[in-house]
């Protein structure tokens, strides 16, 4: 419920604006926000409601018209802040924190080209499926379009490579919606395609709080969302295991995190090495690595038969051998989390759409017969002499 300010000289209590706390001044009235003040609620509401959501990291390019925005993550308790003054580190750098987080990062920058500099970045987070909240501040609308410095269309600067964007107004004492706006802006980072979404912020200045602002508000709480985990078809399920029973193949790990336990779990019930590319993740970490086969690119320059069948998680492999041997291949089952066709080959003829995890471990409790003849010894000692 709004709190309303104490009545003066007879006149009726009227609710204060929703954010700020009623702070009685000497005359009784209420303290109301600077303009600065009104900006500074504004861009704490939007970050609280994005930790709140989920982030845990920001990575932040200081600048004039993103000031509010950088103080809002670097005052918030529960952000692990990093400060890179060139925004194409940056943007790098938050690619990599996703990618070994598995969460939502931010990013903040300035407006103009600063923006424009983040483009490599996304445009690797949308192929990679990684979760970026990119956080543009902007020139507000009346320095739109009428040669002010730094201006640009930010709105559109990244096109089909965001999986949304979000313009706001220019700050408002009215901010509680801005945590569900949040709360909406993590989830589409994550499900149903992982990926960067933008949050353009419009900013008018003075960007600063006065000294003698009231405090805002508690912020508002976003909603909980829960996210839904894709499990296998069950007829999908059975005819996968009934294609790779007893026959002599391969588990490829494509280029995106992928799930290192199941898949090594059904690399062992199946018989089967993993070819795993650098950045699938299971080069390197607790789990058992002695079915990983990490220098398959180098191996597979030679003369090699193709395999019976292959099972693919995770995106085509980068590495071009690699790529030309599954295409010889007998058989290639695909495995896709979400609604993207990792396919370029045209190769596949099976392709299931199951969250990797949940695929390995029905299909490794299916308990299909394992490989005649275990291939794995001639993938070491080949690996070994390469």
């Amino acid at each position: 419920m709004p709190e309303t300010l104490p009545s003066a000289g007879g006149l009726a209590a009227m609710p204060s604006p929703s954010g700020f706390a009623a702070m009685p001044s000497p005359s009784g009235f209420a303290a109301l926000p600077s303009p600065g003040g009104i900006t500074a609620a504004w861009a704490a509401a939007l970050i609280d409601g994005l930790a709140r959501a989920g982030a845990t990291d920001a990575v932040l390019s200081p600048g004039s018209r993103s000031t509010p925005l950088t103080l809002a993550c670097l005052r918030h308790p529960g952000l692990a802040c990093r400060m890179l003054l060139d925004e194409r580190a940056a943007g790098f750098y938050a690619l990599g924190l996703a990618r070994a987080t598995g969460r939502p990062v931010l990013l903040v920058c300035t407006s103009g080209s600063a923006v424009a500099n983040w483009h490599p970045a996304v445009a690797e987070a949308d192929a990679a499926r990684l979760p970026l909240i990119l956080l543009s501040a902007d020139r507000p609308p009346e320095l739109q379009d009428c040669g002010a410095n730094q201006t640009l269309d930010q709105r559109t600067m990244f096109g089909s490579q965001v999986r949304a964007v979000h313009t706001l107004p220019p700050a408002e004492p009215e901010a509680g919606w801005l945590a569900a706006l949040a709360a909406r802006a993590v989830s589409q980072s994550r499900w149903p395609l992982p990926g960067p979404v933008q949050i353009n912020v419009p900013l008018r200045e003075p960007l600063l709080a006065a000294p003698d602002d009231p405090p805002p508000a508690a912020p508002a709480v976003p909603p909980l969302v829960a996210l839904p985990r894709l499990a296998p078809d069950p007829a999908a399920l059975a005819e996968l295991a009934r294609r790779c029973a007893g026959r002599r193949g391969v588990i490829v790990a494509g280029a995106e995190p992928l799930p290192a336990a199941p898949l090594v779990a059904l690399a062992a019930a199946l018989d089967w090495p993993i070819l795993a590319e650098p950045l699938s993740g299971l080069r390197w970490g607790g789990h058992d690595r002695s079915r990983v086969i990490a220098r398959a690119g180098l191996i597979l320059r030679g003369a090699c038969p193709p395999a019976e069948i292959v099972l693919r998680f995770g995106a085509f492999p980068v590495v071009k051998a690699v790529g030309q041997w599954l295409g010889r291949a007998a058989e290639q089952i695909v495995v896709s989390p979400d609604s993207r066709w990792p396919d370029p080959a045209r190769a596949a003829a099976l392709l299931l759409h199951a969250d990797p995890a949940l695929l390995a471990e029905a299909l490794a409790a299916a308990a299909p017969a394992p490989a005649p003849a275990a291939p794995l010894a001639g993938w070491r000692a080949a690996e070994a002499g390469v």
